[in-house]
C-alpha cells in the first residue's frame, strides 16, 4: 500500500487530468456536424440533359422529417443550391410547375446522401416522366358526387393546426413515399391527378377541409404512356380510424418487455428504443378480430435486428409480421404451425436502409392474412391451413402492438380500418 504522503502530489495531476477530459468531451460535445460548404441537386430530364425549367422543391432530413430551411426555387436549368448542408441523407421533394406547353415535372428523391469533404458537391438526380390517374369518386351510395373531397398520394403526416389550407401539401409531402400530388374532385365527381410518378401508388381521399384521410385507394399502377382510370369510385361508410394522435401516447401502453428501455415521441414520431432485449407498445382501444386492415409508417432508427414486430389479432388466436429480423433483413409471419418467420413459408429475406420510412398494411379476413410493403405485397396466406400462434416473447403486444429486438425504430401515422 502506498503512504498518505506519495498520494498527495498524484492528486493535483488527477483532478487536472478530469478537468482535461471534462473540457474534452463539452468541446466534442458543441462542435458543429461536418457540414458541405454548397450542395447543388442538379435535376435532369436524362443523362446530362438539364431539366431545364424552374421548379420549387423541398428538403427534409430523413431521420426526423424536419424541413431543411423553407421552399427553394430552382434556376432556369433546374438546379437547386443549399448552402452549407450538414453531412447526411436527405428526401428532396420536386413540388413542380408547369410551363406554357409543357409538362409538370414532380418527384421525390429519398435517402440523397450528402457526404462529408471540402468544396462543394453535386448530384444529378432524374426527374421521371410525369403520369396521370383519372376517375369519378362519389358518396357511398355511388351516385352523388363527392364534390369538393381531396385524392392525393398517401402520406405519412398530416399538417399543423391553423395553416392555410394552400400550404398544406408540403406537410403531406414531407410523409409521402412516392412524389406528392394532390387534385380537388369536381363538382360532377371527377378527378384528375397530374405529375405521378411512374409505378404503383396508394392515394389517401379527404373529405372537404379536413387533414386526416377518410379513406385510402390502393395499388394504382401510373404509367407514363397513358393515363389510369380508375372508373367511379364510391367512398365507405367505414372510415380510417387513427391510433395516434401525434402528440403523446394516449390510447397505447409501454409493452412489458423484459430489458425495455423508453418510449418517446419526438419529430411527429413515436420512438421504440434500443431494448435489451425488447421494447415496444400496446394498443388499448377497441379492436376487431377479423375483417380489417391496419398501417403504419415504420424506420430502423439504429441497430441490426425488427425494427417492427407487428401483432395484430386473428379471430381468436394472434400473429406477428416481423420486418428485418434475424440479423437485418428476414421479413414473414411468426408463426404458423409453430414455425418461425424466418423458416416458414412466408420468409423472405428485403434489405432494408436506415434512417428511411417504410409504409407497412396488414389486411385479416375470415380466411387470408395478407400484407404489405410500400406497395409490393409480400404476405399471402390462406389461414385455414395454418395454426396461427405468436412466439412467447411478443406476448406483451397483444392485442395490437410493435415492438422492436435490440433495434430502435420509430413509427408514425397508425391507421385501422373495418372491412
Amino acid at each position: 500500500m502506498r503512504p498518505p504522503s506519495a498520494i498527495i502530489p498524484i492528486l493535483p495531476l488527477v483532478l487536472a487530468s478530469a478537468v482535461l477530459l471534462a473540457l474534452g468531451q463539452l468541446a466534442v460535445a458543441q462542435a458543429p456536424a461536418p457540414s458541405r460548404e454548397r450542395v447543388v441537386f442538379a435535376l435532369q430530364r436524362a443523362k446530362d440533359e438539364p431539366l431545364g425549367q424552374l421548379v420549387r422543391a423541398h428538403l427534409y432530413a430523413a431521420d426526423s422529417g424536419a424541413e431543411v430551411g423553407t421552399g427553394k426555387t430552382s434556376d432556369q436549368a433546374g438546379s437547386l443550391a443549399f448552402e452549407r448542408l450538414p453531412v447526411g441523407r436527405y428526401d428532396l421533394w420536386v413540388e413542380g410547375s408547369t410551363v406554357p406547353g409543357g409538362e409538370v415535372a414532380r418527384a421525390l428523391f429519398r435517402g440523397v446522401d450528402v457526404t462529408a469533404g471540402d468544396g462543394p458537391q453535386s448530384i444529378e438526380l432524374r426527374v421521371p416522366p410525369p403520369c396521370t390517374v383519372t376517375g369519378h369518386l362519389t358518396l357511398p351510395d355511388g351516385k352523388t358526387p363527392a364534390s369538393g373531397y381531396v385524392v392525393a398520394v398517401q402520406s405519412g403526416t398530416v399538417p399543423q393546426e391553423g395553416p392555410d389550407p394552400a400550404s398544406w401539401a408540403a406537410a403531406y409531402a414531407c410523409g409521402a413515399l412516392t412524389c406528392y400530388a394532390e387534385t380537388r374532385v369536381a363538382a360532377d365527381g371527377s378527378f384528375t391527378l397530374h405529375g405521378l410518378t411512374p409505378g404503383r401508388h396508394s392515394l389517401d381521399v379527404r373529405r372537404p377541409g379536413e387533414r386526416e384521410a377518410c379513406t385510402s385507394i390502393s395499388d394504382v399502377e401510373a404509367k407514363p404512356e397513358a393515363p389510369t382510370d380508375l372508373g367511379t369510385v364510391a367512398v365507405p361508410i367505414e372510415s380510417w380510424e387513427y391510433l395516434w394522435n401525434r402528440r403523446d401516447l394516449t390510447g397505447w401502453a409501454e409493452g412489458d418487455f423484459y430489458g425495455r428501455k423508453e418510449v418517446r415521441v419526438e419529430n411527429g414520431r413515436i420512438v421504440i428504443s434500443m431494448g435489451n432485449d425488447m421494447t415496444g407498445i400496446t394498443w388499448r382501444g377497441d379492436l376487431p378480430r377479423v375483417d380489417y386492415e391496419v398501417t403504419l409508417q415504420a424506420m430502423r432508427v439504429t441497430g441490426d435486428d425488427f425494427f417492427c414486430g407487428l401483432t395484430f389479432p386473428v379471430k381468436e388466436d394472434y400473429c406477428s409480421l416481423i420486418l428485418g429480423g434475424w440479423g437485418g433483413s428476414v421479413v414473414g409471419l411468426s408463426s404458423l404451425d409453430w414455425v418461425d418467420a424466418s423458416e416458414n413459408e412466408t420468409s423472405q429475406y428485403i434489405q432494408f436502409t436506415r434512417h428511411q420510412w417504410y409504409r407497412v398494411r396488414v389486411r385479416v379476413t375470415a380466411d387470408r392474412i395478407s400484407g404489405w410493403l410500400d406497395e409490393k405485397k409480400i404476405i399471402d396466406v390462406a389461414t385455414a391451413k395454418h395454426r396461427i400462434s405468436i412466439r412467447i416473447e411478443c406476448e406483451p403486444s397483444k392485442p395490437l402492438g410493435i415492438c422492436t429486438w435490440r433495434t430502435t425504430g420509430a413509427l408514425r401515422d397508425l391507421r385501422l380500418r373495418r372491412l
